[in-house]
């Protein structure tokens, strides 16, 4: 009977799972690797946006890169409290997969969609008022408050895109589905690149 037990113990009931007794360090490590390093790309490819919009607005001005900051600081702020949540749908996801309970993961997809659209519903109303609110509670002045306002309101529109493809790219890692996600995040880094070249140059607006 214990002899049964450990036998189960070190059984491996898939390849790419990383078990007890049956893999090497090196093995256990190249896994760890083929799962973290497509997430580490994503993430860095999606800070190559922000970088882009810091770069054209430098150019325009020091009253354009003010107000495109002040408006990063305090969407981040709000969006903190939306990304936070969307990121527990991949530990729910995780659990029922690894439980065998497929449709259960589907099903927390479904709920976390919900969810989030309605967490981006105050979140999308409070970018719209960031002119408001950074110029009469933080004391910005009246052109980096209206220039920060009009960015925050912009890039709002990308709200409801966001909490779709973050809860899809919950529900795919999860079930160790990494590659899709990265593989979006840079094409749509190089696809942005070639639009904000000539808005980089001096004769845009020399």
């Amino acid at each position: 009977m214990e002899y049964e037990e450990e036998e189960m113990g070190c059984a491996d009931s898939q390849d790419d799972y990383v078990t007890r007794d049956t893999k090497s360090v090196y093995e256990e490590a190249a896994v760890l690797v083929r799962f973290a390093l497509p997430l580490g790309i994503s993430h860095a490819s999606g800070q190559l946006y922000d970088i882009t919009d810091q770069i054209i607005l430098g150019r325009l001005g020091t009253d354009f890169l003010a107000g495109a900051a002040s408006a990063f600081i305090w969407t981040s702020l709000i969006d903190s409290v939306l990304f936070a949540t969307i990121e527990q749908l991949t530990t729910l996801c995780s659990q029922a997969w690894g439980a065998g309970n497929y449709p259960l993961v589907g099903e927390w997809l479904h709920l976390w969609l919900v969810a989030s659209s309605l967490l981006a519903l105050p979140a999308m109303i409070a970018r719209w008022y960031t002119q408001f609110i950074l110029f009469s509670f933080f004391g910005l002045s009246e052109t980096v408050s209206e220039l920060a306002g009009s960015y925050a309101r912009i890039r709002q529109f990308s709200v409801p895109f966001d909490v779709v493809y973050l809860c899809a790219k919950a529900y795919l890692c999860s079930q160790g589905i990494v590659t899709p996600s990265m593989n979006i995040e840079l094409i749509l880094s190089v696809l942005t690149l070639p639009p904000h070249t000539p808005l980089c140059s001096h004769w845009s607006w020399d």
